[in-house]
């Protein structure tokens, strides 16, 4: 196969910096331009570096612009959630409210509210804070029966002391009410951390 002379191939090239066009019977090497003296590769390289980091440039430009709008979207995504939950988010706060306070009308009146709330909002966050108030005033119940029943038994141990003057029954019934003021305080304390943590968390706008 004949191969085509560089001179030929050189004819006509423009230059990649100042533009210059090769003409024929130019002076100088045919790898170079006769008017700046830049070598052509050089220049086509330089250029092609040049158009690749636009390129790349674009490329993150592109993804950067798509990771805003993604965020943006996801953004006014949970805003828009969280003015959907607010009204129910303010019920469970009232909810909180109502079982700190020490009546038994507003104890009555916080457990009916989270009754009523509970399957509507079941598997979901405020949900469980509803579950949450729930089991604790469970556990405060549970804690209440032994207590009840020492109470009893210490009443009825003091009433024999105060009315036979029966002093047998003065240790049982000392013991039983150390006893049950035991529970008292540990049910309480209970009952207080966990509410104070569960409407803590609420205010977070996290489960407990």
């Amino acid at each position: 196969m004949d191969t085509i002379p560089l001179e030929l191939l050189a004819e006509g090239r423009a230059c990649l910096r100042c533009g210059h066009v090769r003409l024929p019977g130019a002076a100088g090497p045919d790898w170079a331009c006769p008017a700046c003296g830049v070598v052509y590769a050089k220049a086509e390289a330089a250029a092609l570096a040049e158009s690749e980091a636009r390129d790349a440039e674009t490329e993150a430009d592109r993804r950067l612009a798509q990771r805003t709008a993604l965020d943006a979207r996801a953004d006014a995504a949970e805003d828009a959630a969280a003015a959907r939950e607010r009204p129910d988010r303010q019920r469970v706060h009232a909810v909180y409210l109502l079982t700190l306070l020490p009546f038994v009308v507003t104890q009555g009146l916080a457990l009916a509210m989270a009754l009523g709330m509970r399957r509507r909002l079941d598997e979901t966050w405020l949900g469980d804070h509803l579950s949450w108030v729930l089991r604790t005033h469970l556990y405060l119940a549970l804690s209440a029966v032994p207590a009840l029943l020492l109470g009893l038994y210490a009443l009825v141990n003091w009433t024999i002391f105060v009315v036979m003057r029966d002093a047998s029954r003065l240790e049982p019934a000392f013991k039983g009410g150390t006893v049950v003021l035991g529970i008292v305080v540990f049910g309480g304390v209970l009952y207080l951390g966990r509410m104070a943590w569960g409407w803590w968390r609420l205010s977070r706008r996290e489960a407990p």
